[in-house]
């Protein structure tokens, strides 16, 4: 879990720097998605909703569907943390069919996933996570960026 009081603090400190126009997108996507997930670890859901959002947002003004995916991943964590498992699953999928490709070597995303499909078993897990892979990438961006309500934020 590290220093999540140390974390909390570079990534504000960060943030901070990275709000002018000469911070490329991509930085800034992965300073809100790896603060959100700095919020989710603290228990501060509603706080990494708002920061997952923020990183779909940038990704997406960027057209970077990776990052759009980075940010997606998140906002399944914050779903697990709400026990809200087949939709964490789904967002899962929608990472994937975003990237191309699973995440590989991410040990948030790979604990979402092992925590997710132990709570609702494997098959349930898949169902939910090919329906996100198979959502088209305007869809399935569009069916995350609505989730800031139901997600409590």
């Amino acid at each position: 879990a590290g220093d999540l009081a140390a974390a909390r603090r570079w990534y504000s400190a960060a943030l901070g720097l990275a709000g002018g126009p000469v911070t490329g997108g991509e930085t800034r996507i992965r300073l809100h998605a790896g603060f959100g997930w700095t919020a989710a670890a603290e228990g501060r859901l509603d706080e990494a909703t708002d920061l997952h959002q923020e990183a779909l947002a940038t990704a997406m003004e960027h057209t970077n569907l990776p990052g759009a995916a980075q940010a997606i991943e998140g906002l399944a964590g914050v779903l697990a943390g709400r026990e809200e498992d087949e939709r964490a699953a789904f967002l899962l999928g929608v990472a994937v069919g975003l990237r191309g490709a699973p995440v590989t070597g991410d040990a948030d995303v790979d604990g979402v996933a092992e925590g997710v499909r132990a709570r609702i078993g494997a098959a349930a897990f898949s169902e939910a996570f090919d329906l996100g892979r198979e959502t088209p990438p305007e869809q399935a961006v569009e069916a995350a960026g609505q989730r800031r309500f139901a997600l409590g934020s």
